[in-house]
């Protein structure tokens, strides 16, 4: 590994760990463990078929799904409806 790969490895390793980094990486895997207990379809695909226009998106109301993909979930990466750009970020998959 060439000097400059290596100070970059370090520097992300001290960035890891300082606090302005990890406390809105911690409040976006909370609010991901929420949007998964409202729309758990990881582990039960099949309740997507109950997802009508209203819980998709009904805007002025609280927790429909576009909501959270759009708004809610942003800390982790972002995709705009509507657009073909896609993000992710702080490294979460």
């Amino acid at each position: 590994m060439n000097m400059h790969a290596e100070e970059i490895i370090e520097k992300a390793k001290e960035l890891k760990n300082k606090r302005e980094f990890t406390e809105p990486t911690q409040k976006a895997l909370q609010l991901q463990k929420e949007f998964l207990k409202l729309y758990p379809y990881r582990e039960h695909p099949e309740e997507i078929d109950l997802l009508d226009p209203q819980k998709l998106y009904s805007p002025g109301k609280e927790n429909y799904f576009f909501l959270w993909i759009e708004h809610k979930l942003r800390g982790l990466g972002t995709i705009a409806i509507g657009s073909a750009k896609v993000g992710r970020m702080r490294g979460i998959k």
